[in-house]
């Protein structure tokens, strides 16, 4: 069995790390809107291993696999910039 992004050590940490900076969060919309965005970016990484799944079965490339690549780049990106606007405006704590 092939290992998957989402159980990858490097994704576990940095999951981690995001979940512990959204617990500093006072302000309940941003803390709303960044969790949205960890969520997100677990369903790109989901779908990302869906398509490495199909590919190691013998299927063929699936034709949304870079778009879920794009996505999760601009998914983690907005995160880490609203965590750090989250703490360059006090709102952690």
């Amino acid at each position: 069995m092939s290992m998957t992004i989402l159980k990858s050590d490097r994704f576990q940490k940095e999951y981690k790390e995001f979940q512990e900076k959204i617990n500093k969060i006072n302000d309940t919309k941003a803390k709303a809107e960044v969790t949205f965005l960890l969520n997100q970016l677990v369903a790109e990484v989901r779908a990302i291993d869906a398509g490495h799944a199909e590919m190691f079965n013998g299927s063929k490339l699936p034709s949304t696999l870079s778009d879920h690549r794009s996505g999760l780049t601009s998914i983690r990106k907005k995160l880490i910039s609203k965590l750090s606007e989250c703490e360059h405006a006090g709102l952690m704590s």
